[in-house]
């Protein structure tokens, strides 16, 4: 499921890159370096986290950021293009012909905040295996659960939304819901052929200036727009400030507002 907003979605890049930052010095030892590394970055967005933290990461790699959506590529292309680092557009779960020109030509590919946002991992993973060089490794960092959630069953609660009720009170950060997110997709990944080296839940948070910053951010990254029709969405975004400020949902430090995620960090490697 593509985002098209860029410029939107850009302004909140920063909050992202944060918890990739410090998590993927804690990955690295899972890692395999190599002499040239030729990198994958799925579900690229706007491209600031692939130049920002993966340049800086890896900076002797050539970098390929990818995403479903031609608005978001075509602002990262303006934005981040280097000799180092280009971008396209991808369907990472459509077997096209480049990924079938490029198949074991990536050392690595990388995935943050995308892969719970796929209608059929299954596919993804099975060309991203393709994509990967024999002892290639995928490396994902996955959110499992977000503390705005907590907002859902207030929502589902109020009269205007209870047409939408039942879906807002089942809503969490998956496109599609699973009770064991990381045993599934362990299964699946062995299942496609890779060797899982790590796979870790971690409670990861950054602070948010305002609750504004917190609402907007959510109404941008989850399924809310998906549910609710345009009007009542909007509503939605402003009803979700006042639960939190009425109920004092969300935890302050910092002079912010603490917007806490558990995320699962995981590295597969393609067996030689």
């Amino acid at each position: 499921m593509a985002m098209n907003d860029p410029q939107r979605y850009y302004r909140y890049g920063e909050a992202a890159g944060q918890i990739v930052r410090e998590i993927l010095p804690e990955m690295k030892e899972h890692m395999t370096d190599w002499d040239e590394e030729y990198v994958l970055d799925v579900g690229c967005a706007t491209g600031i986290n692939t130049s920002r933290n993966l340049t800086a990461f890896l900076p002797n790699a050539t970098i390929i950021g990818s995403d479903l959506s031609e608005q978001m590529i075509e602002f990262a292309k303006k934005t981040h293009t280097t000799d180092k680092l280009t971008f396209r557009v991808l369907d990472i779960t459509d077997s096209s012909a480049w990924i079938s020109q490029c198949k074991e030509k990536f050392t690595k590919v990388f995935s943050f905040y995308t892969m719970h946002r796929v209608v059929n991992p299954r596919k993804a993973y099975e060309n991203i295996y393709n994509l990967l060089k024999p002892g290639g490794e995928l490396i994902t960092v996955t959110p499992v659960a977000n503390c705005m959630e907590c907002i859902l069953p207030y929502l589902a609660k109020m009269p205007k939304y209870s047409k939408y009720s039942e879906q807002l009170a089942k809503m969490n950060v998956f496109i599609n819901p699973t009770d064991d997110y990381k045993n599934s997709t362990v299964d699946i990944l062995k299942s496609v052929g890779f060797e899982v080296k790590f796979a870790e839940h971690a409670n990861k948070s950054f602070c948010a200036p305002s609750i504004d910053y917190l609402v907007e951010f959510y109404g941008l990254v989850s399924y809310l727009s998906h549910v609710l029709p345009s009007n009542l969405f909007q509503e939605s975004l402003i009803d979700a400030k006042k639960i939190i400020e009425e109920n004092d949902l969300i935890e302050q430090a910092h002079g912010g507002y603490l917007q806490k995620y558990i995320v699962l960090a995981l590295v597969a490697r393609k067996p030689k």
